[in-house]
């Protein structure tokens, strides 16, 4: 009996349990204690820690005792406000980043979609438009390269101060940040086009993706560039008749089209053009070709016809600005000529030579990691810096011939005490009565004399009296 049951539970196999079913009930949902919390996801896991990312955001939000965080995962994660200003605050002041590193935030939903927390809105800069080109669609064009638009700061009935255009856009993480884009001009020529991104500190500078390192980027890795010639390869090779991936049903329309011959209608999306096979097939041959030049004509008024543009635009040219950083690739740093030797003397600081080693030499060169010395960091010595007795340098000052401090003290107490004796001497003789002088006192002159020895060393100047 007990071998029938140690073989049975062996035999059992995880996948032939019944998956879990929660009841429905309220007391299973935290949908009213969710209602002001935000969902994110930290883009580069590797480089930003969760715990310590949790523990800093209230700080930075100035939210410290107005919210908790909650790990959901390794890059997922919760915050639970106890106001809708602050939720409301934090949502506008987007993007946020952590560690130099970006994040994205979205408000909860109790049913998100399949994107959810795949894309965040920024704002990006576009320059070098061309003058004759400076026009909304142009801006709509070059923006829509880099992500989805919403919104574009420009009032064409204002002049315009800055060098570049503002657009808010929908930017999908995965894509890659680009930083400039060339434009062929109409009448020949090309310009390049560059992006700047507001509040986004870091990227790949490889790919120039916001999610990992150089030093992690995948597309520097062999295997993973083989992996994807092969997997590009398979994909050519597949029938055009093979069944969906998702539906496991075949494809519309890729049965009616022979193979070898050209797909019908190249210039659509792949949905619309199976859409559109779906369309013109058709028994009748008479039928089936006015339906193909239906579509045709449908896709070249498409074509021809003015782009519409569903963004709004703003005159606030100014609207949710912030920073743009510039991290440049440490490689470029290296790559400066090396200076030439310096004769510096053994005079020099210690500071410069580096260390006490160094100084035996009058000949020392330079290590080549040291910058350019024609780069200017636009420092310039003060006032401060200089003799504070050549005034403004344009005529000298002349010091004050006056005794030093101690002199003149000394001078004001030995007058003191002779003004002071003469008046007791005078007062006693008005008095008619005799003082008898007291020779074991000193006299304000070996006083003085005594606090001199003391305080004065050989050779140098003396001391102020305590």
């Amino acid at each position: 009996m007990a071998d029938l049951l140690h073989k049975s539970l062996r035999a059992m196999k995880l996948d032939e349990e019944e998956p879990l079913t929660l009841p429905d009930s309220p007391r299973f949902r935290v949908y009213d204690e969710n209602s002001l919390s935000i969902l994110g996801r930290l883009l580069n896991p590797d480089c930003q820690s969760m715990s310590r990312m949790i523990d800093y955001m209230p700080t930075a939000w100035r939210v410290y005792d107005r919210v908790r965080g909650i790990a959901l995962s390794r890059d997922r994660f919760q915050f639970v406000f106890q106001r809708e200003e602050d939720l409301e605050t934090v949502l506008k002041d987007r993007p946020w980043s952590y560690n130099h590193w970006a994040m994205v935030l979205e408000r909860w939903t109790d049913s998100p979609s399949e994107d959810f927390l795949q894309s965040m809105n920024l704002w990006i800069r576009i320059r070098h438009i061309p003058a004759v080109f400076f026009k909304i669609d142009i801006m709509y064009k070059l923006a829509s390269e880099v992500g989805k638009v919403v919104e574009i700061a420009y009032d064409p009935k204002v002049s315009h101060t800055k060098e570049y255009i503002r657009a808010l856009i929908s930017f999908n993480t995965e894509n890659p940040a680009k930083a400039s884009r060339r434009l062929n001009l109409p009448k020949g020529g090309s310009v390049a086009i560059e992006f700047e991104y507001e509040k986004i500190h870091k990227r790949c500078f490889h790919c120039l993706r916001l999610t990992h390192e150089k030093i992690r980027c995948p597309m520097l890795k062999k295997d993973v560039r083989s992996s994807k010639v092969m997997n590009n390869a398979r994909e050519e090779a597949r029938p055009s008749s093979q069944p969906d991936k998702h539906t496991g049903m075949p494809v519309p329309g890729s049965e009616l089209e022979p193979p070898g011959f050209p797909a019908m209608f190249p210039e659509l999306s792949e949905q619309d053009r199976r859409s559109a096979m779906v369309y013109v097939s058709h028994t009748d041959e008479t039928k089936r070709n006015a339906r193909i030049q239906r579509v045709r004509q449908a896709i070249t008024d498409a074509a021809n016809a003015p782009p519409v543009f569903l963004t709004k635009i703003t005159p606030d040219l100014d609207k949710g600005k912030g920073h743009v950083f510039d991290y440049p690739d440490i490689s470029s740093r290296l790559q400066w000529p090396a200076p030439k030797k310096l004769q510096l003397s053994t005079s020099a600081p210690l500071a410069l030579l580096g260390n006490e080693s160094e100084t035996e030499s009058s000949n020392v060169s330079l290590p080549a990691l040291l910058p350019p010395f024609d780069i200017t960091t636009g420092f310039q010595l003060g006032t401060s810096s200089k003799d504070p007795t050549a005034g403004d340098g344009k005529s000298g000052k002349r010091a004050r011939r006056r005794p030093p401090s101690w002199k003149r003290k000394m001078q004001v107490r030995t007058a003191g005490t002779s003004n002071n004796s003469t008046q007791n001497e005078g007062n006693n003789r008005e008095n008619g009565t005799k003082r008898k002088s007291d020779l074991s006192a000193p006299s304000t002159s070996e006083r003085s004399t005594k606090k001199q020895e003391i305080s004065v060393a050989s050779g140098l100047k003396p001391l102020p009296s305590q």
